[in-house]
């Protein structure tokens, strides 16, 4: 057998070898029995390993191999070892990186190692020793390979534990507190006096440490939403004889949420009334709990309800009409799953619209009385035409009817007296008018008369929920003038008075206010007599203005002052015609007419916008028919059409009537 042959039988350290090795006699030194082999798997990769075999001389050798196909390098204790009784150096000496490179070892110390170094008759001790950690688990260890005794020879191939390598384990984390933070305990294995904040690995957080001996306390304070964790980092703390942990702590890990849930809160509603309801969305950032009516403010308003659930709801808000509505979600109102409190809202304002609503509702009710004001004054030139007559006469068509009772003066008393009505249906609105008026005059001429006159009148309007009633009075001088030499009438007036009214514009309370007016009237008209037919022209101004005055409702709300002022001047033409009947009993009138109205309308105060200024004309014909019976009484039809030449005003009808004379 060669050299190489020798060298590469000993590498393997194979049983198969004995075939290339004779047998021839036994060992001097070692008195091993023909083979003696211990091995310490140390990783996969490596193996302690101490052989002896009294063969051709004599084979021993203490070194570190490798396991199966491992490609560690192979070395020997002393880096000399025993083949067939001689020394070989085929590996060199065993070295700490070599163990710790391959051997899964660390801190390898107290390397201590005797190969070949005479004699193999001579030789009674090889041997292997060294303390390492394993980087497995972190526990320490006392390794010793060796051949030992010239007899009674002993391979001994092992480790001793010297030290176990600390654990920790972690908690899970509670949390969070009201500061937003959560705590684990960490449990080590056993004491250590350098367990720092240091030895822990963290993600998206900060963290503080307490505790000492073997139980600590980890404080995590997230740095921003989303997951944070931490764990016991390899080699992060040692016991008390210096080994550290070889093997890290499990992760711990919490889902933080330290995002304060917003709320915003919006409505469709612009304008509110006493009582209304207001529906108003309250939306969160994220799903909430704990929210109710009781959390919301509101100023001139309640809630009424709270609907929904999760992120979205809805607030029912009724309105008491006191001013605007206002409403807030402070801050705290509800939280989220994390309990985080939740942010304070923006405010919300809703406009009240009660005082503009109410000025409405007086402003339309002024305006409709002044109209009636106007179209009910007595006509005055009959005191001197002489066709004025006592009676009393009632009409009535689908939408509504009136009725007219007058008196006449005569040459023994010059006392007068008019009642007019009248009332109407049409959609929801409903108005009723009632007008009075008593006067007298002084003759100063046959073609002139002096007099005064006092009018009364009432006047309600109900339009769904809102309704308005007003009584009140004018009272001025008139007259009456005749030219001389042709039947050419002059007629005026000048009025002043006041109002007392009552106003429930919602249904819910009634306020009192009160107005101060004033009207004004002149009249010029002629005849002109064509056999049967008569012909009347004439030209009237009139002028009018109602003005409320400002007052405190029943929700304390001041209702400022505003008034209406209407002018219009009227030129007519219109006709009577009499036609002869058989019998001379009744009579048979013809009547008619055509006017040509110039109009102007204004207000002031919020009236001004309810009422906008308005300068126009319009035209209007009536036609209709009298027949008188012969008991005095008289059945008369008329119709009419107004609103001739404009598009912004229509108004037509037709009266049935019936006059008594007395």
């Amino acid at each position: 057998m060669n050299m190489k042959q020798r060298n590469a039988c000993l590498g393997r350290l194979a049983l198969s070898c004995a075939t290339l090795l004779a047998l021839t006699s036994p060992a001097a030194a070692f008195d091993a029995a023909t083979r003696i082999d211990r091995s310490l798997a140390l990783n996969s990769e490596c193996r302690l390993n101490a052989f002896v075999q009294n063969l051709n001389g004599g084979l021993a050798s203490v070194r570190v191999s490798p396991s199966g196909g491992g490609s560690v390098e192979t070395q020997a204790a002393g880096g000399l070892s025993y083949f067939n009784g001689n020394l070989s150096t085929t590996f060199s000496a065993i070295t700490a990186a070599n163990l710790e490179t391959h051997c899964s070892l660390a801190d390898v110390a107290n390397l201590f190692q005797q190969g070949a170094s005479w004699e193999y008759e001579e030789v009674d001790l090889m041997q292997l020793s060294f303390q390492a950690t394993e980087t497995t688990a972190g526990d320490r260890y006392a390794y010793l390979a060796e051949i030992r005794g010239e007899t009674a020879t002993t391979v001994t191939v092992n480790r001793t534990l010297l030290n176990v390598a600390p654990t920790v384990t972690l908690g899970a984390l509670s949390g969070p507190d009201v500061s937003g933070n959560y705590t684990s305990t960490a449990t080590l294995s056993e004491d250590s006096t350098d367990f720092t904040v240091g030895s822990l690995t963290l993600t998206n957080a900060t963290a503080i440490v307490s505790g000492s001996g073997s139980s600590y306390n980890v404080v995590l304070t997230p740095i921003a939403d989303g997951t944070a964790s931490v764990s016991v980092q390899r080699g992060g703390f040692t016991d008390n004889d210096g080994l550290g942990n070889w093997v890290a702590s499990d992760e711990v890990s919490v889902t933080h949420d330290g995002t304060a849930p917003s709320v915003s809160i919006s409505t469709s509603v612009t304008s509110v009334v006493a009582a209304t309801q207001v529906a108003v969305t309250v939306t969160f950032s994220e799903d909430v709990t704990g929210f109710g009516a009781s959390d919301l403010i509101v100023a001139n308003g309640s809630v009424t309800a709270v609907t929904g659930s999760g992120a979205d709801y809805v607030a029912t808000v009724v309105a008491t009409g006191s001013g605007d509505v206002e409403v807030s979600i402070p801050a705290g109102a509800a939280e989220d799953a994390a309990g985080n409190p939740s942010t304070a809202s923006g405010s919300l304002t809703v406009s009240s619209s009660n005082i503009e609503e109410t000025q409405v509702i007086i402003a339309q009710f002024m305006q409709s009385r002044a109209n009636q004001l106007i179209s009910n004054q007595p006509g005055l030139t009959g005191f001197l035409a002489g066709d004025t007559t006592s009676g009393l006469d009632v009409s009535a068509t689908q939408a509504g009817g009136s009725f007219n009772f007058m008196t006449s003066p005569n040459a023994d008393n010059s006392l007068w007296f008019r009642l007019n009505g009248s009332w109407s249906n049409e959609d929801t609105r409903e108005t009723q008018y009632v007008f009075g008026v008593l006067g007298s005059h002084y003759t100063v001429s046959p073609n002139l008369l002096v007099g005064g006159m006092v009018e009364i009148d009432y006047f309600s309007q109900d339009d769904g929920l809102a309704t308005v009633e007003g009584s009140g009075w004018l009272a001025g001088p008139y007259f009456v003038a005749r030219t001389a030499a042709h039947p050419l009438f002059f007629e005026g007036r000048l009025l002043y008075g006041q109002t007392s009214n009552e106003v429930s514009p919602f249904g819910t309370y009634t306020d009192g206010f009160d107005t101060e007016r004033v009207l004004a009237q002149l009249k010029v008209a002629g005849e002109l007599q064509y056999n049967a037919t008569t012909v009347i022209p004439s030209l009237q101004l009139a002028y009018t203005s109602d003005n409320q005055d400002a007052y405190i409702d029943s929700l304390d709300n001041l209702v400022p002052e505003q008034g209406i002022e209407i002018g219009q001047a009227e030129v007519g033409l219109d006709f009577r015609h009499a036609v002869s009947l058989r019998h001379n009993s009744a009579a048979l009138m013809l009547t008619g007419g055509v006017a040509a109205i110039g109009s102007s309308t204004s207000g002031s105060g919020n009236a001004d916008l309810v009422i906008p200024t308005y300068e126009g004309g319009r035209g209007k014909v009536k036609l209709g028919a009298n027949y008188t019976l012969a008991n005095g009484g008289m059945l008369a039809v008329d119709a009419f059409y107004d609103g001739i030449g404009t598009s912004g005003y229509e108004s037509y009808g037709l009266q049935v009537g019936f006059n008594l004379a007395f």
